[in-house]
């Protein structure tokens, strides 16, 4: 289903609230498994479609919907 902007400016801001640049989060990667992960930036949205938040040690972005606050 997709969110709307508002969902999605939601989405980020309650990220931010909650985890800073150099907090650990866990991500559920495409093939289902759980990496531990470093914020590297705030959350923002991408696109006008995806809330997303860049890792250190994952290349690229990845969808606050894949990530499992610790």
């Amino acid at each position: 289903m997709k969110k709307s902007l508002s969902q999605l400016e939601s989405q980020v801001y309650a990220f931010n609230v909650l985890h800073k640049v150099g907090d650990k989060v866990t991500v559920i990667l495409d093939d289902g498994t759980k990496k531990e992960c470093t914020v590297s930036s705030a959350a923002t949205i991408l696109g006008g479609h995806s809330a997303v938040v860049w890792l250190d040690e994952i290349s690229g972005c990845y969808s606050l919907d894949r990530v499992v606050f610790n």
